[in-house]
């Protein structure tokens, strides 16, 4: 009767026992801990190669820029430097010639010549540097009876030169005449033309020029000493040098308005440059 007491009896009035159970520990063994390890260094050094071929971007800063101006042998450094970065940030970049404020090249100014004599548009011609005399011809246009043999149609311009179209030939120089040599199409007063040498140079005595009327130097009164030359013709003459910036052939006489051909044959003799 008293076990079935015992087992009958209500629940919670049991003697309980005191037990001690330890905490569990987490035990991990030295190959374990090797594998660990490893895995660990392997992660680190993936990161560290990712981290290396993909580099965040970096913007200097105002401090930073400021200090490195200070030096002068920093500034290509500086300007490389910076056109990386900017060029990584998808940013328009300019060159180290820009950014250390170097000038640009200047553009050379054009050339501006006057072409005068036989062409259809005398005047004044404005060219590309570097033009040529057949550049100047090819605005100016020729006439028919222009003589082009005359002049070096490859021949460079400069500016404020003179390129004078004649419809003579130019007289072939004597033996000794100083100027001979000349290179083709200059002359000593900074014109263009094809007279090269004709014997007549008012610097040096000429014993054939004495008593002759100069066609560059003479006035009005000493050109109406010649044969069949009156005060219009001699006035014409004048205005004629001007225009052409003087006489370099004597046969340049005859683009005078009055002086013909027989007029010409007849007071050769008495002229000279």
């Amino acid at each position: 009767m008293d076990r079935l007491r015992e087992f009958t009896r209500p629940t919670g009035e049991e003697e309980l026992m005191n037990v001690d159970y330890p905490t569990p520990r987490l035990r991990v063994g030295v190959k374990e801990a090797a594998a660990l390890a490893v895995l660990l260094l392997l992660a680190l050094f993936s990161w560290l190669g990712i981290r290396g071929m993909n580099p965040e971007p970096h913007t200097p800063t105002p401090a930073a820029i400021g200090s490195q101006l200070e030096s002068p042998a920093a500034d290509d450094a500086l300007a490389s430097s910076l056109s990386e970065d900017l060029g990584e940030q998808g940013m328009p970049t300019t060159g180290p010639a820009d950014m250390t404020g170097s000038p640009a090249p200047q553009q050379e100014a054009d050339v501006v010549v006057s072409v005068v004599g036989e062409v259809l548009h005398p005047g004044l011609v404005t060219l590309a540097p570097g033009a040529r005399v057949a550049d100047a011809l090819a605005i100016a246009v020729p006439r028919e009876e222009a003589q082009l043999q005359s002049l070096n149609l490859a021949q460079k311009l400069n500016d404020g030169e003179q390129v004078h179209v004649s419809t003579h030939l130019p007289e072939a120089p004597g033996p000794g005449i100083a100027g001979a040599s000349s290179p083709p199409g200059a002359s000593s007063n900074g014109a263009v033309s094809g007279v090269i040498g004709t014997g007549h140079d008012n610097d040096l005595p000429d014993k054939e020029a004495a008593g002759k009327v100069s066609l560059n130097t003479a006035d009005a009164a000493e050109l109406m000493t010649l044969s069949g030359v009156g005060e219009k013709t001699a006035a014409a003459i004048l205005a004629h040098r001007e225009t052409i910036g003087g006489f370099h052939t004597i046969e340049q006489l005859q683009e005078v308005k009055g002086i013909g051909p027989a007029k010409f044959e007849a007071i050769r003799e008495q002229i000279t440059l």
